[in-house]
Parts: C-alpha cells; structure tokens; sequence
C-alpha cells in the first residue's frame, strides 16, 4: 500500500513540476523558495519510494538506513524552506512580482534565506549522523531514534514559526497564500489520528506532495513570457506618450509663436489713440488671442500634470490683492449677462499666507469661468472661508451658480480630461474640456479636496479646500505698493534680444520701447557672442532657443566661456511643456519668458532684472556720442535711451531664377497681384493688423529668402539635420506669416524630415521647395517693384 502511495505521490507532483518549470518565470522571492520546496519535495518522494523497496525486498540494511536518513533530512529541507515562504508571504518588506535582483529589501531576505541554508546544513549534518533503528515486518517498516527525533523536533519547530508569523500578520489572514499553512495544520492534525489507526501507512510524503501542490495554485506566480508582453506594451505606450509629448511641444511652439504677434502688435495698438469702431475691435482681437492662448496653456498643463512635471512654487502673497484680481476678471467674463456675482471673503482671512499664489488663483479662476460659461442668468456666489489654526489656514473656497446644472452621469465624468457634458445644448460654449481635470490635478498637487453638488436645471456647488501657511493675519496700514503693471522707465539701460525671427524681435522692440531702455536686435547667436566680446555690456539679455547653426543654450554656454561675463539672461521661447522653464534655468539661463510675450509677465521680468529711472538722464549740449551707440566697458558714461537695430549686411542672391518676367509698373504693391499668385493676403493681415506693417514684414521676408535657401542647401549637403531643421522651421513660420502657405507647408514638411534626420526625403522634396521659394520670390519682387 505505501509504495502505491509513493508513486501516485511522484506522479502527481511530477505533473506539477513541469506545469512549473515549462515556463519561465519571474525570478521573485516566493519563486525562489517555492522551486527549493518543489524540488525537496519531489527528492523526499523518490527517496521514500526507494527505501521502502529496498527495506521490503533487500536485506541490505546499511544502504536501508542511508537512505531513511536522507529521506528524513530533505524533508526537514521542505519543512526549512516552506518556513522561509511563510517569513515571505509574511513580511511587510516582500514586494510581489519584483525580481530578486531588483528587490528593495534584497539584503533583508538575503540574510534569510542564508539563515534557512545554515539551519538546514546543521540539523541534515545531525540527521545523517545520529543513529536510527529500522523494524521490517513483511511488506511493511518502521522506524525510530535520535534522528528519527531530530526530524519531529524540526517538523515541530516549523510549525510553531508558522504560528508566530500568523499571530504577527493577522491582518493578511485572508490571504489565499496562506492557505497552504491552513492545510498543512489540518492535515496533520487528521493525519496522527490516522496513523495511530493504521501505524504501518506511511502518509508523511503524500501530505507534503499535496501541500506543495496547494501551494502551486494559490502563490503569485507570474507567467515570464507575458511579463515580457506587458513590458513591450508598456515600452510602445510611454514611446507613444513620448511622441504626444513630442507633438504638443511642437504645437505650442508652432501656436505661440504667430500668438506672439498677435498678443503683441494687439496690446500695442490698444495703447494708441484710434477710433473707437477700431479700438473695439482690437480689444475684440485681445480677447480671442488671450482665449486662445488659455486654451493653449489647458493643453500644456494637462500634459505637465500627466508627466508629473508640475511643481508648486511657493511664496508669500497677499490674498486681497489676488481675490481683487481675480473678481475684476471674472466681472470683465461676465460682460453684459445678466449675471449677480457675489463674493463672500471670511473675516478671518489671514492678509499674507505662503503658498503657490498663481496656482491657487488657477484653480478659483477655473471654478468661476465654468460657472460663466454654463449660467446665463441668475446668481454666481463665490464665497472663501478661513479656518485658521497652528500657524494653517485651512481654505473652503465654494463656487456656487443657478446654472445648467449636472447629471449624475455627467459627475461621473466631470473631472476627465477632454469630457465636456450636453454638446447639444451647450455647442456654443467655448472650451476643450480640461479645465476640471486641470483643476483637479493642481488640488491633489496641493493635498486638498474637491467635491461637487449638483441639480440638472438647477446649478452646482463646488467645493474646494487646501491648507496655505499663515504668513500675517492683519495689516494694520493700507500698503502702498503700486500694483499696477505701467511700464516704468528704465531708461540708461540697455537690453540685447536674440532671435533669428525677424517678427519676433518686431514684437519685442514694440513692446521694450515703452520702457524707454536702449535696445539692440541680434538675428543669431554668433551676433550676440561679437557684441559681447567687442565689449558691449547689457543689463538684460533675452535668448530665443531655437535658431539655426547655434541654438540658444549653446550660445549661452559659449558666452559663460567670456571671462568676466556676468550679464543675466532669460530664455525666451515658445517651447512651454514638460517643466522646460526649470530645463532652460538648470542649464544656466537666469529666467524662462514665454512667447507670445504676455505685458504684464514681460513687466515682472523688466522689474526683476533692471531698475527703475526717476529721472531721464541729462544729455550735455556738447555730448558728440552718436545716439545710436551702446553703453561699453570702456565707456561708463550713459547715454540718453534710444533703440538700436543691429543692421543686417544684404544677402547675396543664390535663388536660381529663369528669365525675369517683364516688369509692369502696375504690379508694384497691387494686393491682387499677390491674391492672384496664391499668396494669402488676408491672412496676413489678421497677424499684421495693417498694410503698412505687412508690406515691411514681407519686404524683410523677400530679403532674408535668398539667404535661407542657400543655408538650407548647405545643410542638406553636409547632411547637417539638426540646423536643417531649425531653419526649415523659421522658414515655415516667416512664409506663414506674410500668406504664403503652400510654401509655409513645404517647409513644414522639411522640418519634420530634418527633425526625423530622413536624408532622403529631403532629398526627394528638396527640389519642389526652391522651386515654390522661387516662385514666391519673384511675385514678391514685381510686388515691391524691385
């Protein structure tokens, strides 16, 4: 009967080891000692099989008690070892499904598991050695001793190891990995009931068989090859990820860089004394750029939320001022609806707390711009209230309207991004759909809390609370701060912008002058080093990224290489995304501006890096110092502020043209020349605003083309893809900007293949770009009657 029992016992758990071993599997703690168990295991088997016959049928009783002993040693091995797993399971420190090698607690369970070894290596040592009686009676045998003592001591130590772990984890009793134990205390509390009834049956192994198998069904036991799957899945995912991030990096610079324009040129013109039909309309202009520009930002924050690449920027800011700022706001959104906004402030509200301001009046103005969008009439409470101890002012900030209202279907779905609710009713409402997820990303930022209470055709109720550290609760005088953002006067000082985008620098000389600094334009990075080098201080240097031959951060590296250079420089760029701002100042630049050029972040930068002028600097009558000549090293004296434009030497035509079509005086500045040559007009002026503007802007255009296209020829000669690229770029957004599109397309396209480094299509779409740059170049040229 025993040796029935052992085969049955070696079949099964044989069957269960190549279930096992037939795939490869992750090399984790529990697999670690589940192959030691499953191994012992099937040893003890085969070597119980085998003593059994040669006990019963052989009288060679010194092979007999060799090989009891080492049946009894390997099952104290699978006693040692099951032990060791159970620690496992146990422990607070396992980590499931991590490779070994890659473990966190490595060591920890490295001293383990070279416990279990030393343990194992004494008590089969005393086994093999102490002595053993063996009594046969027919077909079956029995046996007793010391080591037969040795083995129930170990057996029985286990056990009691087990309890303790249990005792200790009562918390992970349900756990199906512990089922094995469970099994293991049941049967063997059956099993010495069953062998005082039937001493002859041998059915120690038989238990260890089936609770090792047990086991095998319930540990985690992952699967190698899928793994591997997985890992692939999830490597093609963050390369997809990556190509998003890719993508909306060159959309924000590809949408902010004609934004700069606008915002720019409109917040000039709002300044000038015009008609008030054009003046409604520049504001009107104002309004759809800073809607689209928020838009844009929604775009880049969600982004930076989902690659955790957002970080609050504490500090301490007055909470009147920004309550003030952001009710003006949210009046100036609300227009001429007849809306009731009423704002209710604590108290108690503490005057200075420290936090990240910009990321707190975010999330409020979030919450009040949704209850605009969606109320078209009624009531809009916006209500603050301060609970206040231990230096904490916990914040309750509540936005309630008697608005559209929200399903509970609709609630589900509020915060994911890109979800807008009732397209159908709400079609004319502007947004993406980011707004809630963005907010709610900035809360859990902040360790706060958001809920919402809401009635389909009735309203909602937001309810927002984070924590800001006390700063001061009163201020007991009225400040005098001016908080305006006027431009001050700045003048004797003198301020270098960098950027290969003749627009560009058009923008920032606009803006700069109200400040009265002395200004100076440098087209690349290679300028901007002479200029230094010749001796030219600045008192603020403003660095566009992304130019061709030299980028942005390599001429800053070159100009850290001056000795004695200390001027600070901002980055001025449009690319936003994914925490480039702290890039761009790791790499060494003293600040991050984005484009387009906001006038009030332009202001804050202007205060931060140069000082106000009380007085304009007097001019002595004799003063023989050409005005348009910058402040040097060797020339301490200040001159009166004036703006400096870098000339640029005239470029020598390279375009290979065929025979000149006849000149006809009438095709000079004649709009429909251009309509008529597929060059769009109308587009252009919605960036320009006026003809006289666009006329300038295309006659640069038409004068820098001849240069561009002999740079790119280079380029893809010397098979250089990166500044291929980048000119490709620039080229795009100059054409794009005076209407030439389909030019603009092309080198879209080119600057793609140069960013791919795909040679051969550059190669293969090179000779349809001269030939649409020539075309362009020759309308442009009868144009301005060159």
């Amino acid at each position: 009967m025993n040796t029935y029992l052992q085969i049955s016992a070696l079949i099964y758990i044989s069957l269960i080891a190549f279930e096992y071993f037939r795939k490869k599997k992750i090399n984790t703690i529990e697999n670690i000692a589940f192959r030691t168990i499953l191994c012992s295991v099937i040893v003890v088997t085969i070597m119980d099989l085998i003593s059994t016959i040669v006990a019963i049928y052989t009288n060679y009783h010194f092979i007999e008690e060799f090989l009891i002993k080492v049946f009894l040693g390997t099952l104290v091995v699978w006693i040692f070892f099951f032990s060791f797993y159970v620690y496992c399971i146990s422990s607070d420190k396992a980590v499931a499904n991590v490779e070994f090698k890659n473990h966190p607690n490595k060591k920890t369970f490295q001293k383990a598991l070279l416990s279990t070894i030393l343990g194992i290596a004494v008590v089969y040592i005393l086994i093999t050695t102490l002595p053993l009686q063996i009594y046969v009676q027919g077909e079956t045998f029995y046996y007793e001793g010391p080591a037969m003592t040795l083995a129930y001591i170990s057996t029985g130590g286990g056990a009691v190891t087990w309890i303790i772990q249990l005792f200790r984890n009562r918390k992970k009793l349900k756990d199906k990995r512990y089922i094995p134990v469970y099994c293991f205390f049941g049967m063997a509390a059956s099993a010495i009931g069953f062998q005082i009834a039937f001493p002859t049956l041998s059915i120690v192994t038989p238990i260890a068989v089936f609770i090792t198998a047990i086991m095998f069904f319930s540990m985690e036991n992952p699967d190698a090859t899928l793994i591997n799957k997985l890992n692939e899945a999830k490597s093609i995912a963050e390369d997809a990820n990556d190509a998003k991030t890719s993508f909306l990096s060159s959309m924000s610079h590809e949408i902010r860089t004609p934004l700069n324009a606008i915002v720019g040129f409109g917040q000039a013109l709002a300044k000038e004394d015009i008609s008030g039909t054009a003046k409604e309309e520049v504001q009107d202009i104002l309004m759809a750029s800073n809607t689209l520009l928020d838009i844009v930002n929604g775009i880049l924050d969600i982004q930076k939320i989902e690659a955790n690449k957002i970080e609050l920027v504490n500090g301490e800011y007055n909470t009147k001022k920004m309550i003030s700022e952001i009710t003006s706001l949210i009046n100036a959104r609300i227009g001429s609806k007849p809306l009731d906004f009423k704002v209710i402030i604590d108290e108690n509200m503490p005057a200075i707390l420290y936090g990240d301001s910009m990321r707190v009046k975010q999330i409020i103005i979030n919450l009040l711009t949704n209850a605009v969008k969606y109320t078209e009439e009624g009531r809009i409470l916006f209500q603050i209230k301060a609970d206040n101890a231990n230096g904490i002012s916990k914040l309750t900030i509540s936005v309630q309207d008697t608005g559209m209202g929200m399903t509970e279907e609709a609630l589900e779905q509020l915060f994911t991004k890109f979800q807008r609710f009732d397209m159908e009713k709400n079609s004319n409402v502007e947004g993406t759909g980011l707004g809630m997820a963005i907010t709610k990303g900035l809360i859990d930022l902040m360790d706060g809390e958001i809920n919402v209470k809401s009635k389909y055709g009735e309203g909602s109720t937001f309810f927002v609370t984070i924590n800001q550290k006390i700063i001061q609760q009163t201020i007991e005088e009225e400040e005098k701060t001016d908080d305006t953002t006027k431009a001050f006067n700045a003048s004797g000082q003198h301020v270098l912008v960098v950027d290969d985008n003749k627009i560009n620098l058009k923008v920032a000389k606009r803006l700069l002058s109200e400040y009265k600094v002395t200004i100076e334009l440098a087209n690349s990075g290679s300028e901007c080093i002479d200029k230094v080098l010749d001796g030219k201080v600045y008192d603020l240097i403003f660095m566009d990224i992304m130019m061709p031959k030299m980028n942005g951060m390599e001429t800053l590296e070159n100009l850290k290489n001056i000795v004695g250079f200390k001027m600070p420089v901002v980055a001025l760029t449009a690319d936003v995304i994914s925490g480039m701002e702290e890039k761009y100042i790791s790499k060494g630049f003293d600040d991050c501006l984005a484009k387009p050029i906001v006038e009030e972040e332009l202001y804050y930068m202007l205060r931060k890096f140069l000082k106000e002028t009380k007085e304009e600097p007097a001019q002595e009558e004799k003063d023989e110092t050409p005005a348009t000549e910058t402040k040097t090293i060797e020339q301490p004296k200040e001159v009166a502020p004036v703006i400096v434009e870098s000339k640029v030497e005239e470029p020598t035509p390279v375009v290979e043209t065929k025979e000149e079509e006849e000149s006809n005086p009438n095709d000079i500045h004649n709009v429909e020349l251009l309509k008529n040559n597929k060059i769009n007009v109308d587009a252009g002026l919605e960036l320009l605003k006026d003809m006289e503007m666009y006329d300038m802007t295309l006659e640069e255009f038409y004068n820098e083309l001849q240069n561009k296209i002999k740079d790119l020829t280079e380029f893809k000669e010397s098979g250089n893809m990166d500044d291929y690229a980048i000119l490709a770029h620039a080229l795009k957004t100059e054409a794009r900007y005076v209407g030439c599109n389909e030019l603009g397309d092309m080198a879209y396209e080119h600057e793609l293949a140069g960013k791919e480094k795909n040679q051969d299509k550059v190669n293969e779409k090179f000779d349809e770009l001269i030939t649409e740059a020539n075309r362009v170049y020759k309308i442009i040229k009868r144009y301005l009657g060159e």
